[in-house]
This record gives structure tokens, sequence and C-alpha cells, in this order.
């Protein structure tokens, strides 16, 4: 099971919340649509980035991506 741990690292970057994590102790980024970060609050958004990470739902980049529609 991977292990995500979010280092505290934030950034805004465009319409997202950039967030500094590790995965396995390898550097991983997650980005928080704006949308996400202000209807549902950063640590539901980092729980999602838990579940997706121990789902293996990555992007092509190898990143996280929480969205409202990771929410319904």
């Amino acid at each position: 099971m991977p292990s995500l741990f979010f280092t505290g690292h934030q950034s805004i970057a465009e319409a997202d919340v950039l967030l500094s994590a590790t995965l396995d102790g390898k550097p991983l980024g997650v980005r928080v649509s704006t949308e996400a970060f202000t209807d549902f609050g950063l640590a539901a958004a980092m729980d999602k980035a838990v579940e997706k990470a121990k789902a293996g739902k990555f992007e092509d980049n190898g990143g996280i991506r929480v969205t409202t529609s990771d929410f319904v």
C-alpha cells in the first residue's frame, strides 16, 4: 500500500493549489483545483489525494490531481 506524506509546502499556480508530497519516499506533486479547495477544504482534498494514491489513480505526469468531480 502506498504511503503518501504531505511535506507542508503549498503554492498557487494558475487555477490550482499545489501541494508537495512524497509517495513511498519519492517526491510527488499534488494539484488541487481552486474549486475543490474552496468547496471542500484542504483536509478533504488531502484525504482525496491519499485515496487516489492508494487506488493508483495518477495523472500522465505521475502526479495526482484533485477536482470537485472527485467528491461526487
